[in-house]
């Protein structure tokens, strides 16, 4: 499954408002943003480049291994967060996030 293909199964799963692929970059800790679904670039700029002890829900599940629920949404149109790990052989290697309506 492609990052774009996984950014729109999360947030059809959720019902949500848009969905956001985080993958490792190349310098450590950097996560950036390799897909986007139903979400215009207004609303992913601050979410381009996190690094990952920011406390972005995204940056958390990358950094703890599990998934992060945020109700502060900040940047965002949705009323929550949910970001989960994306699981690679050793570590993490990014998170899938969405914006969910409660």
């Amino acid at each position: 499954m492609g990052t774009a293909n996984a950014a729109r199964q999360a947030m059809a799963g959720l019902g949500g408002l848009g969905g956001l692929v985080h993958l490792r970059g190349p310098d450590p800790g950097d996560l950036r943003l390799a897909a986007v679904s139903g979400l215009g670039p207004s609303h992913t700029a601050a979410w381009a480049r996190l690094h990952e002890g920011a406390e972005a829900p995204p940056a958390r599940a990358a950094r703890s291994g599990s998934g992060v629920w945020s109700a502060d949404c900040v940047g965002t149109r949705a009323s929550g967060t949910a970001s989960v790990p994306l699981l690679g052989p050793d570590a993490p290697i990014g998170a899938l996030t969405s914006g969910a309506r409660c």
